[in-house]
């Protein structure tokens, strides 16, 4: 048999048995030939490679112009070469180009990712999160070897312990800002009302005095700028519900700033100071009068948006209310009489 050229229709010859496309009898022409002619083997093989690389690295995308890079280049270096091969696996010689070319890419670009890839990202331990912060020593100098000195964990740990137990033991601390009258912002934390020590008689338990959370300027309200709130009322109680009406919207004291340790009252007549927010003014005087006792205000001369007011509350007993339980009831004028003495004897 005369063998064709080479690169037409033996190319073709050998891509058609590999295909199985050939019968029987130009099969056995094509083996013929291949035992004989040891470069027609050498291009089998190669072919055989080909198909081996397709089927184990399969298809791969290439650049957009990739496709007409390749066959430009193709045309280039083999122009008179009009033929293409038949299809192995159903892929001809210009996808075989492309794939050729998209595998060299892919093992270019593969590299290039692992190279690029970002750090593994850095893992917070929980406790990290609720631990005080401790302050890092300022780096050291070292006559002898590196500048900065690298504490140890056991050391780090130790610091942090100590730190806790210093928070642990510091008194608490109130928190403010400081004003131009030399005050301070304090918020307020609800305290139960203890009375004061050695006293003879134990009055009623006012128990713990809700307080709300607002910021109240201690000492900023002067005497100019306090309201005055009259409350008159034969009730004996009437001191127990002002005082648990004032604690709803502020801080309630006594006259001298001392915290009132008694709902009882002493005497026909006493002074409450409630300071609470001026926003919170109207509901606490409309609250007052709901009580349904004689409720009279009166505005400050100088006024001015201070945030926080203070207002003078004078509680008038009248009638026949009385003071302790233990005692029967007086008449009414007996019992005011004995009332305004203590009154004139404070």
């Amino acid at each position: 048999m005369t063998r064709p050229q080479p690169d037409t229709s033996m190319s073709e010859a050998l891509s058609a048995w590999l295909d199985g496309e050939l019968d029987e009898a130009e099969a056995a022409e094509i083996e013929a030939e291949l035992a004989r002619d040891p470069a027609l083997r050498a291009d089998l093989e190669e072919l055989e490679g080909v198909v081996r690389l397709l089927r184990d690295e399969g298809p791969s995308e290439a650049p957009m112009n990739f496709h007409a890079q390749v066959m430009a280049r193709v045309e280039e270096e083999h122009p008179a070469a009009g033929w293409s091969l038949t299809r192995w696996l159903g892929v001809r010689w210009e996808a075989l180009a492309i794939g050729f070319a998209a595998v060299a890419a892919l093992l270019l670009v593969i590299p290039m990712s692992m190279e690029e890839a970002p750090p593994p990202d850095l893992v917070v331990p929980e406790d990290a999160t609720t631990s005080p912060a401790v302050a890092a020593p300022a780096p050291t100098s070292s006559l002898r070897g590196s500048s900065n000195t690298e504490e140890s964990p056991a050391a780090v740990e130790h610091a942090a312990t100590v730190a806790d137990q210093k928070l642990e033991a510091a008194p608490p601390q109130v928190i403010g800002r400081a004003t131009s009258g030399g005050t301070a912002k304090v918020e307020p934390t609800p305290n139960p009302i203890e009375a004061p020590a050695g006293t003879a008689e134990e009055s009623p338990d006012l128990g713990e005095i809700p307080r709300p959370e607002v910021a109240i300027e201690a000492g900023l309200v002067g005497e100019e700028q306090s309201w005055r709130t009259t409350v008159r009322s034969d009730d004996a109680s009437m001191k127990r519900k002002v005082l648990s009406v004032g604690s709803r919207y502020g801080v309630v004291t006594d006259t001298s700033g001392a915290a009132v340790t008694s709902a009882t009252m002493g005497s026909s007549r006493e002074q409450l100071v409630v300071t609470l927010p001026q926003t919170q003014l109207a509901a606490f005087q409309q609250e007052l009068r709901a009580l349904g006792m004689a409720v009279e205000s009166q505005a400050p001369s100088d006024l001015t948006d201070a945030g926080a007011v203070e207002v003078k509350v004078t509680l008038q007993l009248t009638g026949g209310g009385g003071t302790s339980t233990e005692e029967p009831p007086t008449v009414p004028a007996a019992s005011r009489k004995a009332m305004d003495s203590l009154e004139v004897e404070r």
